[in-house]
């Protein structure tokens, strides 16, 4: 269930944004690229997707239509466009289907600077590359569940310090205390950002270090194990230390 915070300050409907969409000026310009390519391509590149069985991430759309159309700035121009469109449609708050029947009366009614044929032309190719693709339902469904528990970490630091001992007069240092602060920035479930900062000994050090030698052993027999059943690993942000 969503928190207060987020039904107060979270994300707008999906309706409202829409019909944002479809009066900004880059969503404009993309639209022009998308109308610019030529029937043909247009097919080719809908047939590819259409068809895919992988996990539609950024670099898989990317070499899709590179092997398609060739490595050139168009193929990569095209790649993001589609995948801005799958980000703002799979986050949608009601199903793809419905989210794009909504863009597609935003963008019917409100992209003046299109014919009314252009913008029907428009929401058929937005509909056939992005919206019916599975493979783009697919990928989506993995990044929710690489996020859907827990918080994520940003970043871990380990501070090394050293605080002086004084005398009761504050003159002369009797002794100094070495210090480790374990500092770790995340957001956490309300996508807040968060940090939390704690003493480690040096036992504490290599109990970490142990710990995550382990992790890293068990992961890499994790992957193995999926490569030798042929297993898809999708590219999310849960796995991309993996697919490095």
């Amino acid at each position: 269930m969503a928190s207060a915070r987020q039904l107060l300050f979270g994300q707008p409907p999906f309706r409202y944004m829409a019909n944002h969409l479809a009066e900004d000026d880059d969503f404009v310009q993309d639209s022009a690229t998308l109308l610019a390519i030529t029937d043909d391509t247009f097919s080719l590149l809908a047939t590819k997707l259409q068809n895919s069985s992988e996990f539609l991430s950024a670099g898989t759309v990317h070499r899709i239509f590179e092997d398609a159309i060739g490595a050139d700035e168009q193929s990569e121009k095209l790649s993001k466009i589609i995948m801005r469109l799958a980000n703002i449609l799979h986050d949608a708050d009601m199903p793809v289907a419905d989210a794009m029947r909504v863009l597609g009366r935003a963008i019917e009614s409100k992209v003046e600077k299109l014919s009314p044929d252009e913008r029907q032309e428009l929401v058929r190719r937005i509909r056939v590359l992005v919206a019916e693709p599975l493979g783009f339902a697919r990928q989506f469904k993995a990044e929710r569940m690489g996020t859907a528990t827990g918080a994520q970490v940003d970043k871990v630091r380990f501070i090394c310090d050293m605080r002086p001992v004084f005398d009761a007069d504050r003159e002369h240092i009797e002794g100094v205390i070495p210090l480790v602060v374990l500092r770790i920035e995340y957001t956490d479930v309300d996508l807040d950002a968060q940090v939390v900062e704690m003493r480690v000994t040096k036992s504490q050090l290599e109990q970490i270090q142990s710990l995550s030698n382990a992790a890293i052993r068990k992961l890499e027999v994790i992957r193995e194990h999926l490569q030798s059943q042929n297993v898809t690993l999708p590219a999310t942000k849960a796995t991309q230390d993996e697919e490095d």
